[in-house]
């Protein structure tokens, strides 16, 4: 099975938001969250991708709850109303979606101010955004990103178990595993910590359905495999930060 993704596509920084959608390689396309930090935006652009696509896979990314200042339980009620008008807009953090025996798992994964570690300690990582963030946001984030690595852990153990299900894709706005991070020489990179969810690394290890993960976040493209599991990103970014002069979707075999 062919899927399309995309991700961190940051339209408010953007004229031309539509015309890659004309790439596609597959039926289903997979958004891996950040497609704009207006929700009325997200809304829209999510609506004209279902036009073309017959099914569309969202997570939403940490933009998509910034209008809301992180108040999580609001933007995501919003957020489920808004995104969903499109009955084939299937929000991951509510179900898995399974299809021709591949299920798909996912949720935003927030994070756990621990992905840098042993490089970064997670406490050095949660008193450099204290000030930015203040100890509200950080903690909600804290606790979301439990509840989305408990998540995705039960539906993977679950789907895991069924002979129906031969893999599993997981996907998730942030990053899964350190490799996934770009270190920036010369800096202390006390950032690194929520660029992710350090839980999520263990997930392949348990679950060897778990075949494909995908994410984005990271404004830089990756391709890697752990533990027989390909994890793939593919992040339009924002201008100046970006590596596609023609960004299109990225077609995976799953």
């Amino acid at each position: 099975m062919r899927v399309d993704l995309v991700s961190d596509l940051h339209m408010e920084h953007w004229e031309n938001n539509y015309d890659f959608l004309k790439y596609k390689q597959s039926s289903i396309l997979i958004v891996a969250g950040d497609v704009a930090t207006d929700p009325e935006l997200t809304s829209e652009w999510l609506t004209i991708a279902a036009s073309e696509y017959k099914h569309v896979l969202f997570v939403c990314g940490n933009h998509e709850h910034t209008k809301h200042n992180f108040d999580l339980d609001q933007s995501y009620k919003l957020n489920d109303e808004l995104f969903t008008i499109m009955p084939n807009v299937h929000m991951l953090h509510n179900f898995p979606f399974i299809h021709q025996g591949v299920a798909f798992v996912g949720a935003n994964g927030w994070w756990d101010y621990r992905l840098g570690e042993p490089h970064v300690s997670r406490d050095a990582t949660y008193e450099y955004f204290k000030p930015r963030w203040g100890e509200r946001s950080l903690q909600r984030t804290l606790v979301q990103g439990g509840k989305d690595y408990t998540y995705i852990m039960d539906h993977c153990s679950e789907l895991n178990s069924m002979d129906s299900i031969k893999s599993i894709v997981v996907i998730t706005h942030t990053i899964p595993h350190l490799r996934g991070v770009d270190w920036v020489h010369g800096s202390d990179n006390l950032n690194v910590g929520c660029f992710g969810n350090k839980k999520m690394e263990q997930i392949p290890v348990y679950f060897p359905k778990v075949k494909h993960w995908l994410f984005g976040h990271n404004h830089n493209p990756h391709d890697f495999i752990i533990h027989n599991t390909h994890y793939i990103s593919h992040p339009r970014g924002r201008p100046g930060d970006t590596h596609f002069e023609d960004y299109k979707p990225r077609t995976i075999n799953v």
